[in-house]
């Protein structure tokens, strides 16, 4: 029976003993958060989109809370409302928000766009993806090295 016993106990005795460790760590390695970050994200839409100009909702809201001067508005999907909402959890005045226009750098056709580079190496869209984004003013339209119609 001891034969049995001692292991058991053993494993009971590291168990114990590890969560002492835990509880100290835990005490020790605590970080307070400002009740007001909490509050700010919550009233933020979720959609981390990075419209505001950080790397998400909690990033845009710990720095809301850090810098006084950051404004509230700059959240594109929540408007008015949302910037309403955190400028009185944070005490201060929403201002105006200033619109955003979409600009379009390629019209849609490879007629219309605007060249900025000029590729000089392999003609192959691959290739050129691979150095830089696009030669063209519009990062997200073709390329114009044929390997759609090569694949075709």
């Amino acid at each position: 029976m001891s034969n049995v016993m001692t292991p058991v106990l053993l494993v009971a005795v590291i168990g114990f003993v590890c969560s002492g460790l835990l509880v100290f760590a835990s005490k020790v390695f605590h970080v307070a958060v400002d009740e007001r970050v909490t509050k700010v994200r919550e009233v933020l839409p979720g959609a981390n989109c990075g419209g505001c100009g950080f790397a998400g909702c909690d990033d845009y809201a710990s720095n809301l809370v850090a810098d006084e001067g950051l404004p509230c508005t700059k959240c594109s999907p929540g408007g008015a409302s949302v910037a309403a909402q955190i400028a009185e959890i944070l005490g201060r005045s929403a201002g105006a928000a200033e619109p955003q226009v979409a600009q379009v750098m390629c019209n849609g056709t490879c007629g219309a766009r605007r060249t900025v580079l000029e590729w000089q190496g392999l003609q192959s869209c691959k290739g050129a993806k691979g150095w830089f984004s696009s030669p063209n003013a519009c990062m997200f339209g073709c390329i114009g090295l044929g390997d759609c119609v090569n694949a075709c």
